[in-house]
């Protein structure tokens, strides 16, 4: 094959569905997808050569995404579920707008939730995206905010840095005194579900992975937040004060997921703490990690607890 613009980078098990697959195949251009299964799982065969198979050496979504990330062939990447499709366009809107945005880091896609039970959605014809040399750039600021709200912005939003040099305040260290911070200025801190430079990632995930290894023996967190830590790991790792780092776009959407309330009782908790803990080891020096810390801290027993109950409920619904 040709070499691809965007790799798309798919964790999985296997357990897609046919039509599922059909659909995402759909999308046109210079693309690769990366399925990433955990060991002694059966691999779903797919005779399309823009298909990468790997097979991680452990299960899990941290590190069967960085497996993937570090075995792509873009120069543009973009990790999904396998619960998701893309717009058969992807490839020429990443081209339009790294063309427009040569110094950008990312751009994030419009993302719409389908219910669990209304996937045949899926099969619906994607609108249009606009293209990018005609949008606006807009800016939320304490001025509009409401203009924001929901996703109701006109053009592409700016997004800035996440303010790592945020000040360590005493206040997070004190169970429910206060909540977390926000500036107006826009700015994400997870990665999945947005398009970033190839180059960018990898130089962060060989980073990522050599922190994760403790005394030569932990190689990965289960449970742990990844989305999030990856997100903020690009961050710190290219961090620039007040530098917009991309856009995200407006609508149509470019991705749907499927999954709303309906797909909360199939998620496992997530103990964002323990990704936070590494945040910490390789980057100190940034209050913002450490108000993230002592915040997501106070959360473990509520993880936990709710973890136990999902636990004892499978046990039970597998007893009965």
């Amino acid at each position: 094959m040709n070499e691809p613009v965007l790799s798309i980078v798919i964790p999985t098990v296997g357990r897609f569905s046919e039509g599922w697959l059909s659909e995402l195949l759909k999308v046109r251009g210079a693309v690769q997808f990366v399925f990433v299964y955990p060991p002694n799982t059966l691999i779903k065969l797919v005779d399309d050569p823009r298909i990468k198979v790997i097979v991680s050496p452990y299960q899990g979504e941290m590190m069967q995404t960085c497996i993937g990330l570090l075995n792509t062939l873009g120069e543009y990447v973009i990790w999904v579920s396998d619960r998701s499709l893309v717009h058969q366009d992807i490839i020429k809107l990443t081209e339009q707008y790294f063309y427009r945005f040569p110094d950008s880091l990312m751009v994030r896609l419009k993302r719409e939730k389908i219910d669990i039970y209304d996937s045949y959605y899926f099969e619906q014809e994607w609108d249009v995206i606009p293209d990018i040399h005609t949008l606006d750039i807009c800016r939320r600021t304490r001025e509009n905010p409401h203009v924001f709200q929901k996703g109701n912005y006109p053009g592409l939003l700016e997004i800035y840095m996440a303010p790592l040099t945020q000040r360590f305040d005493l206040r997070y260290t004190l169970c429910f005194l206060m909540k977390r911070l926000y500036r107006s200025q826009y700015y994400l801190e997870n990665f999945s579900y947005t398009i970033w430079k190839d180059k960018v990632v990898r130089e962060t995930i060989i980073d990522l992975l050599e922190v994760t290894r403790v005394m030569e023996a932990v190689t990965w967190i289960p449970l742990s937040g990844f989305d999030r830590l990856l997100g903020l790991f690009v961050q710190a790792k290219f961090f620039q004060k007040d530098v917009i780092i991309g856009h995200w776009m407006p609508k149509p959407a470019q991705i749907r997921q499927l999954g709303n309330s309906s797909l909360s009782l199939l998620r496992r908790p997530r103990l964002h703490v323990l990704s936070d803990i590494l945040l910490l080891i390789k980057y100190p020096q940034y209050g913002y990690f450490w108000n993230l810390f002592f915040n997501q801290l106070h959360e473990v027993p509520k993880t936990v607890s709710k973890a136990l109950k999902e636990k004892l409920l499978g046990n039970y619904r597998r007893f009965k």
